[in-house]
């Protein structure tokens, strides 16, 4: 009875430290210009790829934050996510809301110093100096919109998760006559 009594102490003991779970954060500023247009093209071929880029992290609270994840919640039928990238702002001239991977006036990302495996840290009422982006590739016929970008992040010990209002539609030559 002492040895269930003692399980039961160390396995309710040990749950939350493995299973922090992430609260609703407030952090981040949600009226942006990228989340209040939406970016597009009419012109994408199956099996063209495209950088679509999520709001610019901007820390609206008097304490840093650090970025771990950022993606896309909803890719539609026709696209498909091939990886992301964090880049500096400065790096890519700028932000480039959704550029044709091959297309030579496009920021080469792949030649970049890529921060997607590393956490970014925003200092306090700060925009990133580096942005996010999701690779897409077009597989078929779009059918709807990519939306909603949601970032995960640490402020202090505590973990946040935010999703912030974003879109693309990418349509594909094809569906254009349509």
């Amino acid at each position: 009875m002492a040895g269930i009594a003692a399980l039961t102490l160390l396995i309710g003991c040990s749950t939350p430290q493995q299973t922090q779970a992430r609260e609703a954060g407030t952090a981040l500023y949600t009226e942006t210009t990228m989340s209040n247009g939406t970016a597009g093209t009419e012109k994408a071929r199956v099996g063209q790829e495209w950088w679509f880029a999520l709001p610019v992290p901007h820390n609206t609270s008097g304490q840093a934050i650090k970025i771990t994840r950022a993606e896309v919640m909803s890719v539609p039928q026709g696209l498909e996510v091939t990886g992301y990238g964090a880049f500096k702002i400065n790096d890519t001239g700028g932000v480039y809301f959704l550029s044709n991977a091959a297309d030579s006036a496009s920021p080469r990302f792949q030649e970049l110093r890529n921060y997607i495996d590393q956490p970014v840290e925003v200092q306090p009422n700060q925009a990133s100096k580096i942005y996010y982006l999701a690779r897409l590739r077009v597989t078929d016929r779009v059918h709807g919109n990519v939306r909603d970008c949601r970032y995960e992040y640490e402020q202090g010990s505590r973990r946040y998760t935010q999703t912030l209002s974003c879109e693309a539609e990418i349509r594909t030559q094809a569906s254009q006559r349509r």
